[in-house]
């Protein structure tokens, strides 16, 4: 059994958030963070279209779960694209699965925050530009977007803990 994450890709993450969190200018294209010879970049874009998100906040969300375990610690990188909507370079003692870290636009500057991914029916396939609702700490709609290629959301932030909800629906 493969083993996906150790403590030194924790401690390299940790790292990683130290520098990244609270980042509020944005990030040239030559900024780096982190140690090591494994490399993670992203470019985001308008899931309705397709145009990069440049000089917007982002959250890349790594799930530090082992293949062994049922829930676990994500870890939440913030800081803001540079002019063509690319993210900061990330660099891992490890690798990491593609299916383990991707990066989403940021509402809000809370401290507390959520995104969710929604799928097809089957649960697996992703559900890509579905129309949502993402219900904040009130109760009331919060965020309405599409879900991108890989059928997440924006990562919404709140000041406050709470639990947020997701309506998918089939048109605004």
């Amino acid at each position: 059994m493969k083993k996906m994450f150790s403590g030194a890709l924790y401690a390299a993450w940790m790292a990683a958030a130290a520098l990244v969190a609270g980042c509020t200018s944005p990030i040239g294209e030559t900024a780096d963070t982190g140690k090591g010879a494994y490399v993670q970049s992203f470019a985001l874009q308008d899931p309705s279209t397709g145009q990069p998100l440049a000089d917007r906040p982002y959250a890349v969300i790594a799930d530090l779960r082992t293949q062994n375990q049922s829930d676990g610690t994500s870890i939440v990188l913030r800081g803001t694209t540079d002019a063509s909507g690319r993210t900061a370079v990330l660099h891992f003692e490890q690798p990491i699965a593609n299916y383990r870290i991707y990066a989403v636009e940021r509402i809000g500057n809370g401290v507390n925050g959520r995104n969710f991914v929604v799928t097809l029916p089957d649960g697996v396939r992703p559900a890509a530009r579905q129309p949502y609702f993402i219900d904040g700490c009130d109760g009331r709609p919060a965020y309405k977007g599409y879900t991108d290629a890989n059928g997440s959301t924006v990562y919404l932030t709140s000041d406050q803990s709470c639990v947020m909800r997701i309506r998918v629906v089939t048109r605004f």
